[in-house]
């Protein structure tokens, strides 16, 4: 079957090539780009985006240049300014794996209440519950 013409909104939703011939239809939906996840923060109803590669996550600082990549919006001085990585990789099928490790943090930082340890790389999915001290950090997949 094919596809009708795509909507302006999932064109600029960065789906990847257009598969579609000049009459503007498409091929099915397996030409679409799996989208990068992203954290968010319920405590501010904010979204930080993640890239493809290394993050390094960290309270954000205003005395000085920004250390983190992702820098949070957060108090909360139990979250180090360089407090852990998020590492975001493509597997040859195609899909976005997710793992996290502690950067130069001085405190534990537990997903789903389960300790990351000083050599531990942890994977992560859709909904696992990121917290350090009191900011807490939700992984989104769409």
């Amino acid at each position: 079957s094919v596809r009708p013409k795509i909507s302006e909104e999932e064109d600029r939703t960065n789906l990847g090539p257009n598969l579609c011939s000049e009459d503007k239809t498409c091929l099915p939906e397996f030409n679409k780009v799996e989208k990068i996840g992203y954290l968010w923060d319920n405590s501010n109803n904010t979204r930080y985006n993640l890239k493809e590669g290394v993050n390094l996550i960290g309270r954000m600082t205003y005395q000085s240049a920004p250390v983190a990549t992702v820098p949070i919006k957060t108090d909360d001085r139990g979250f180090s300014r360089k407090h852990m990585n998020i590492e975001v990789v493509k597997g040859s099928d195609q899909v976005f794996r997710y793992y996290v490790y502690n950067a130069e943090n001085k405190n534990p930082t537990t997903v789903n209440g389960v300790l990351i340890g000083a050599n531990d790389k942890i994977i992560l999915h859709n909904g696992d519950l990121i917290k350090s001290s009191s900011t807490e950090l939700v992984l989104k997949i769409e």
